[in-house]
């Protein structure tokens, strides 16, 4: 029997499921990923606060030319920053070798860094301006695209561009976006120098760790980071369409991409193959694979397209699909059940072009459905509304504007139930009659407390509600901090004279005596200041420690 120290548990690369991996052999694959010194560095040590301070400084100097506003400065001023984390999502799609691990898609988490609420900045600059003209929205897009295409004695081949993330390159990439932002945003306030740094900061500089050890991405982007997709959409956006235009053969007569997934349509193979290898000698960081219809027959994205006759479209599910949805039985609201049930019915609907492929695809996801425990009413009813609501006429009962008013409150089960209808009796019987209601459930955070250890191992705690507790008598404290814990315990400890438990310490000699780090509990976290005051609130009225002391409070009433 194997200890759960020498397994790794993960979701697979595409679907839903549960994989197991020997961790000595997923370790040597994210290995096999990092050290690509020409995409990796490794580094002696954590650059976080070096790499905070240097970016807040820049951001600093940013604020004072009028480039960034309060509100947009107060955003992306990085505090209590940790480093991002690597990690392997197992592509089981992918052939490899019996009792060894597959092959990994590196994701770098980066939420929490020192440069991701600048990624998001960035993203709110760059994406209005992105060339998207091969690119569908969705495969509902794609579907509806296809429809006016004639495939008639056609070959249709798929292209893959090989690891584009981590081969896009960056120096050329980041040119391309800020030449971009300049030309469309004349009015901007920054120079090219100063909009390329923030780039820099946001992509080359992102660091992370894995077993201990700290490393940097040089080149490539980042798959986790929010700016990575549409760094890469722009670079493939910006050459694809200079590819096509130069290319002097005879060119694809149908092209769409997304994302690495090329969709093309030509006269015949030769013409395909031509096309293939004149993709590849494009750029050295780009390379493509080829996958060629089979039986006039094809899958993209997750749309099979038959066209030996006429043309048909339908679901494309992968041979990895487990079919494992959310439960009926599970711990959730039923609201998010029924909508992932409609969600599905809409997607087969949309997907086909013909009845008999949505009355196939439909009894496949029913018989899917009732493996994950939906009941075969619910199922049928919601499949009833969905075609009645398309196909049968019925009066616009409102022709105004409707106002939807959002709660969001804790899942705790039947007691959700019965708040909920409370709410809507009140909604209806108070409000006009074209206000619309819903009711958000926001996931219950349990309460998880670190060791010791973990405080004193990672440096880089941060935007915690922590408990302080005397070792010597029944002194309590709870606070809350942006910042750092190993930082606000010193200060705590030795130099912030206007802290409660600093004074507690001062004034009794045996607590000073016995007070060490091992008197701090983190609580809970949160990933803004609002929910940190908030839970760090909470707290204090759950325990009532008797070395915080109210300020002033404010009463509030709930109108509607």
């Amino acid at each position: 029997m194997r200890s759960n120290k020498d397994i790794i548990k993960s979701k697979p690369d595409k679907g839903n499921g549960v994989v197991i991996i020997d961790r000595i052999q997923y370790n040597n694959r994210i290995y096999d990923i990092i050290n690509d010194e020409t995409k990796f560095q490794k580094l002696k040590k954590d650059p976080t606060q070096t790499k905070e301070r240097s970016l807040q400084k820049f951001l600093r100097t940013l604020k004072v030319s009028n480039f960034l506003n309060e509100n947009d400065y107060n955003k992306i001023y990085p505090t209590g920053s940790q480093p991002a984390r690597i990690y392997g999502l197992p592509k089981l799609h992918k052939s490899f070798a019996a009792n060894s691990c597959p092959p990994l898609r590196p994701i770098v988490s980066s939420i929490s860094t020192f440069n991701y609420n600048l990624n998001k900045f960035l993203c709110t600059l760059l994406s209005p301006h992105v060339n998207s003209k091969y690119c569908p929205k969705d495969s509902f897009t794609f579907a509806e695209e296809i429809k006016e295409v004639s495939f008639n004695n056609k070959f249709v081949v798929s292209f893959d561009v090989v690891s584009l993330f981590t081969n896009i390159p960056l120096k050329e990439t980041i040119n391309l976006a800020v030449y971009i932002i300049l030309s469309n945003t004349p009015s901007i306030n920054i120079t090219k120098k100063d909009l390329s740094k923030l780039f820099v900061f946001a992509t080359s500089q992102t660091h992370f760790l894995f077993d201990n050890n700290f490393y940097e991405q040089v080149d490539g982007v980042a798959m986790g980071s929010p700016l990575a997709p549409i760094l890469a959409n722009l670079f493939m956006g910006i050459n694809e369409v200079k590819w096509i235009e130069n290319y002097t053969n005879e060119k694809p007569q149908f092209y769409r991409r997304y994302v690495d997934d090329i969709f093309a349509i030509f006269d015949n193979e030769k013409e395909a193959l031509s096309f293939f290898n004149y993709l590849n000698k494009q750029h050295p960081n780009i390379k493509f694979t080829l996958e060629t219809e089979k039986d006039k027959s094809l899958a993209f994205l997750d749309i099979f397209i038959d066209f030996k006759e006429n043309l048909k479209t339908s679901i494309y599910h992968k041979k990895t699909f487990t079919g494992l949805f959310t439960s009926f039985t599970s711990f959730t609201p039923n609201i998010y059940k029924i909508g992932l049930l409609k969600t599905l019915i809409d997607r087969v609907y949309k997907i086909n072009n013909t009845w008999v492929g949505i009355h196939k695809d439909l009894s496949k996801l029913r018989s899917i459905l009732l493996k994950n425990r939906y009941p075969s009413k619910v199922i049928d009813n919601n499949i009833k509304k969905y075609l009645e609501k398309i196909y049968v006429n019925k009066a616009n009962l409102s022709n105004g504007d409707t106002n939807t008013k959002y709660f969001v409150l804790p899942f705790i089960g039947k007691y959700s139930d019965i708040t909920f209808k409370k709410i809507r009796a009140l909604i209806k019987k108070y409000c006009k009659k074209d206000c619309s209601f819903k009711l958000i459930y926001r996931s219950k955070k349990i309460q998880s407390y670190f060791s010791l250890k973990d405080i004193i191992r990672n440096e880089s705690l941060s935007n915690v509600v922590y408990k302080f507790k005397c070792a010597s008598c029944n002194a309590c404290y709870i606070g809350e901090t942006s910042r750092r814990l190993s930082d606000r315990i010193k200060e705590h400890f030795k130099t912030d004279k206007t802290s409660h438990i600093y004074k507690h310490l001062h004034e009794n000699i045996s607590c000073f005596d016995s007070a060490n780090i091992s008197c701090f509990d983190i609580l809970d976290t949160a990933a803004n200041k609002f929910d940190l005051k908030l839970k760090e609130g909470l707290y204090i009225d759950w325990e009532k420690p008797n070395l915080n002391s109210q300020i002033f409070h404010l009463s509030c009433s709930l109108t509607l």
